[in-house]
């Protein structure tokens, strides 16, 4: 009877850690890797890359002790409750064990701050011109700027490269009153 447990000792309890690599980064979506790993137990364990809704995504047997990745292509068209996932880690013997769930919409996508804007007088030579630089400290690329009156009226929109600001400029005789800039990206506008 202790011949038994003594294997199961040396086996180990199955780790639980899940984590994620961003691959490549796209204009509306983002290249991950999924990595399922487990610290302790036999040289061959098979990996389950689910979601949380109950749908395998992939599977893999992996006979090396190193962990195992899952490509996965995450776009701003999915639901954010449709990117959660989970790893199951099997060995053959039949020990498993659940990682904690990866919430990933969030983990890649996240919402616009609220954008600093500086107003700047230029003077061109053949008249004045207002500049307006727009520019969220936090958030998710692409980021869209946009330059509205105070009656809702966008005047501009732009979405500039990531990190760099939004720049508005036209003539100071087109002033009205009141400008505000806004910013949006998938997770939020502000």
């Amino acid at each position: 009877m202790e011949l038994p447990l003594l294997c199961m000792a040396m086996l180990g309890v199955l780790s639980k850690p899940i984590i994620f690599k961003i691959i490549r980064i796209f204009p509306k979506s983002r290249l991950v890797h999924i990595l399922c790993h487990s610290i302790q137990g036999p040289p061959t364990i098979s990996y389950i890359l689910m979601e949380t809704s109950g749908v395998m995504v992939s599977k893999k047997i992996m006979d090396n002790g190193h962990p195992d990745r899952f490509p996965l292509l995450a776009t701003f068209k999915t639901r954010p409750d449709l990117l959660n996932y989970y790893c199951l880690a099997s060995t053959p013997l039949g020990q498993t064990a659940y990682s904690d769930i990866l919430k990933l919409f969030w983990e890649l996508w996240v919402p616009v701050s609220q954008p600093q804007a500086n107003f700047t007088l230029v003077d061109t030579g053949s008249g004045q011109m207002v500049v307006v630089s727009c520019l969220a400290s936090e958030g998710s690329p692409p980021i869209t700027y946009m330059l509205f009156r105070k009656d809702g009226h966008i005047l501009i929109e732009e979405t500039p490269h990531p990190g760099r600001p939004a720049n508005f400029s036209f003539p100071v005789n087109k002033i009205s009153a009141w400008y505000a800039c806004q910013a949006k990206n998938i997770g939020s506008a502000q």
